[in-house]
């Protein structure tokens, strides 16, 4: 049996905006992370529904903070959640293990990305926490992860993947 997974002492990077990525940074404050953000693709949402967003056809998209955003704006003095934000790279030690992640910034309307606008996260966890939208299946990154790319569903990790592990 492989040993827990836990984000104790670790710099931990959840990349997913939604409760399951929320559930992950909850989590990786109670196992002590020395340091947790969260990626979300999305633009911060407003604090008020949309005209076009009518109550109950739609669920309202507005601006939300969890008890584990508080807990991490409690404990460390600041939002965790990088808005707007793309992975652009992981960057991996001799070994093999993830030591870092490259961000850059997207324009919130099409996600294209903002020259210039880099930023390198230390990361020796990285949580997929993709959940209800999924990831974008580029062959790119989920090729080497070892997952298997599924169109119109979620991607599938092999229960014995050297680089990657269901938690």
């Amino acid at each position: 049996m492989p040993p827990a997974l836990s984000a104790r002492g670790k710099d931990v990077v959840i990349i997913g905006g939604g409760d399951t990525g929320s559930d992950c940074l909850g989590t990786a404050l109670r196992q002590d992370a020395a340091s947790v953000v969260q990626v979300d693709i999305n633009p911060q949402r407003g604090a008020e529904r949309r005209s076009d967003e009518p109550w109950p056809l739609v669920h309202p998209r507005i601006h939300r903070t969890s008890h584990a955003h508080e807990e991490a704006l409690a404990r460390d003095g600041a939002d965790p959640r990088a808005f707007s934000s793309l992975t652009v790279r992981f960057d991996g030690d001799p070994s093999g293990a993830v030591r870092a992640l490259v961000l850059n910034a997207v324009t919130p309307e099409d996600r294209r990305l903002l020259p210039g606008a880099t930023r390198e996260l230390p990361a020796q966890l990285v949580l997929l926490a993709l959940g209800f939208a999924g990831p974008e299946l580029d062959p790119g990154l989920v090729g080497p992860l070892g997952l298997v790319a599924r169109p119109g569903a979620r991607s599938r990790v092999p229960p014995t993947s050297r680089h990657c592990r269901t938690w």
